[in-house]
């Protein structure tokens, strides 16, 4: 059951990566050049959690072990994944309707996936050996995102991946 559950939600997590990055090298009217539409597609939050996410799918599926196969890396890929889906769902899911195949890599990105980590990890990761100063280091990662973000906001013509990093955020028009 675990190889098959991680097997689909790998698929579906890879797939909805990937046409995202098509959309957003397709959409060439934001004037932006290519090689700086590649990087800030690696500059939203949502898509690094989900990279994470299919990573640890894929190696689950594969049976392979390292470190995707612990079960404090799970946790912690669970925990940027539901901060994904909530931040999303509260904050951002208002600021723009996507229709066609920005509404499916939407969903996918923002709510079936966070839902599909969070089912596995009740579901297939061990917890015995997860302690609070473990739990901690998992936060880490938000907060090193966040500086990156805000210290490549202004470098980058002051583009910011999310509205609420900045009040000048030219983001406000699309979301990943």
């Amino acid at each position: 059951m675990r190889r098959l559950y991680s097997g689909a939600f790998a698929a579906i997590g890879w797939f909805a990566l990937i046409l995202q990055f098509i959309l957003l090298m397709n959409n060439t009217t934001s004037g932006i050049a290519t090689g700086t539409r590649v990087v800030n597609f690696f500059s939203y939050f949502t898509i690094l959690s989900n990279i994470l996410a299919a990573l640890m799918l894929t190696t689950a599926w594969a049976g392979r072990g390292g470190p995707f196969a612990r079960p404090g890396v799970q946790t912690a890929v669970t925990v940027y994944m539901t901060i994904t889906g909530l931040v999303y769902t509260f904050i951002l899911a208002g600021i723009w309707a996507p229709t066609g195949w920005d509404f499916v890599a939407n969903a996918l990105l923002h709510y079936v996936m966070p839902v599909a980590i969070v089912a596995f990890w009740v579901l297939f990761v061990s917890r015995g050996t997860l302690t609070i100063p473990k739990l901690a280091w998992m936060l880490v990662f938000p907060l090193v995102y966040a500086v990156y973000s805000l210290i490549r906001g202004p470098m980058a013509n002051d583009w910011y991946p999310y509205p609420f990093l900045t009040s000048r955020s030219t983001a406000w028009g699309r979301s990943c």
